[in-house]
Parts: C-alpha cells; structure tokens; sequence
C-alpha cells in the first residue's frame, strides 16, 4: 500500500511538470537557430561541392555568425515581433547570396589556386 502511494505522488509530480517545461519560452528562437544551422550546413556543402570559392564561403558563413549573435541578443529577453521579423529577412537574404554565387557558372576545387 506504501509503495502504490508514493508511486502514485511521483507520478502526479512528474504529469504537473511536464507541462510547464513544454511551455518554458515560445521557442520561436529555436527555429529560427536552425535555419541558421541548416544554413550553414548548404554553404559548407557547396564549398565542398566547388560550387563555391574559398572567399564566398567566407563571406556567407561570417554574415551566418553575424545574424547568430544578433539573435543570441534578441532572445536573451524574448524576441519581439519585429526582431524575429528582421532576422528572417537577414536570413533570407544570404539564402539568396547563397543561391547567387552558386548559380554564377564557375567551379572551384578545393585546391586550385582561383578558389582561394
């Protein structure tokens, strides 16, 4: 009887709080931080296709870090609207640069001197 009550109680406790861990913040940041990961995972990816020179990559992949710590400050207090808004244009915009210096017709080997 003992342990049937003490189980009981334990499992009450673990119900009431799983709850209010799944609602711990809006999680808006989150996705927004993996598009940011799966961002920088297709910059990678072309490098490594020579789809991309040395310098291109550079450059997307430091815009990337650059809208990561913005987005690290905006959420430290939750992200406003207009926050979440512009870092999904910031991201738009080197997906587009992305796109672009993919598409611009030259191949580049990771070891050829013109993609350096």
């Amino acid at each position: 009887m003992r342990k049937s009550i003490i189980l009981a109680g334990l499992l009450t406790a673990a119900v009431a709080a799983a709850p209010a861990s799944a609602q711990y913040g809006r999680g808006h940041g989150n996705g927004l931080q993996n598009q940011l990961y799966q961002l920088d995972n297709r910059v990678d990816r072309a490098y490594n296709r020579g789809r991309l020179s040395r310098g291109e990559a550079r450059r997307l992949d430091r815009r990337i870090r650059r809208i990561s710590r913005r987005l690290d400050r905006y959420s430290y207090d939750g992200l406003q609207r207009w926050e979440r808004r512009e870092i999904r244009q910031r991201i738009g915009n080197v997906r587009d640069a992305l796109r672009r210096d993919r598409r611009d017709g030259r191949r580049y080997s990771r070891y050829d001197r013109r993609g350096r």
